[in-house]
């Protein structure tokens, strides 16, 4: 569906994917399976079908953070508002030997304020972090049009991606949140980059570097926060009878 080139960028569905992992998202449920998943992220699927799960991929992710009816429907509205925004530009890409012009749009209105109520305090932003998703992802498929996916991206061609576009991605809408007094790390240590990927050196010869996940970092400060192993809370925190989800 994509041009494949040795040296191109992951896959819009492999973003994806990775995320369903980062964030775990169930990589099974009632509206996708484990095999959509992998064949998404390697790109085995018919256009229309590779939109079709990526979508309810989509829907699976921000429902980890808002109810599932409540999530579609952002993602809906914020689709809405996005096509709708003015076009600040044409962009022309090659869609199988034929010149196709893709509008670039300016912010959408809805997402270029901060909603408050009467006492100051900012509305909705769960709605702004589903735009800025979005966008993301708009601009990574636009990448991914100009220089083609790859099934497994070279580790120099993710460094690059990941400098050049991902951090400063993250950084210019963190700094948004901050600066919009967002509270967006309500409840989490100060201080530390905890929303970030973090590099962990070795510390032997012998150990190999690692690199620990947002949800690592938080499952570490629940304990920190509890004083004792989540393990040892594990009658509390899922159903022993529930095979799904087994508890250790």
């Amino acid at each position: 569906m994509k041009q494949v080139s040795e040296f191109g960028l992951p896959s819009t569905g492999a973003v994806l994917a990775f995320m369903v992992d980062c964030l775990g998202v169930p990589r099974k449920t009632d509206a996708y399976d484990y095999k959509e998943i992998e064949r998404l992220e390697a790109g085995g699927l018919a256009e229309a079908k590779y939109w079709a799960v990526a979508r309810k991929i989509m829907d699976a992710i921000i429902a980890s953070f808002l109810d599932h009816e409540t999530a579609s429907q952002t993602i809906d509205m914020a689709f809405q508002q996005t096509v709708t925004a003015p076009i600040k530009r044409i962009h022309w890409l090659m869609q199988k030997g034929v010149l196709v012009p893709v509008p670039e749009r300016a912010a959408p209105h809805e997402a270029s304020y901060w909603k408050r109520n009467a006492t100051g305090k900012l509305e909705n932003f769960g709605e702004i972090l589903v735009h800025d998703w979005i966008e993301f992802l708009a601009w990574h498929e636009f990448l991914v049009g100009k220089f083609g996916s790859a099934g497994k991206p070279r580790h120099n061609v993710i460094f690059y991606w990941a400098c050049r576009f991902l951090v400063p991605f993250l950084a210019v809408n963190l700094n948004d949140y901050q600066r919009n007094n967002s509270m967006f790390e309500s409840g989490m240590p100060a201080g530390k980059f905890w929303y970030l990927p973090l590099a962990v050196l070795s510390k032997g010869t012998n150990e190999k570097p690692r690199i620990k996940w947002p949800v690592n970092a938080v499952l570490e400060w629940w304990e920190d926060l509890l004083g004792s192993d989540l393990a040892s809370h594990a009658s509390q925190l899922c159903d022993p009878g529930d095979d799904s989800y087994p508890c250790y």
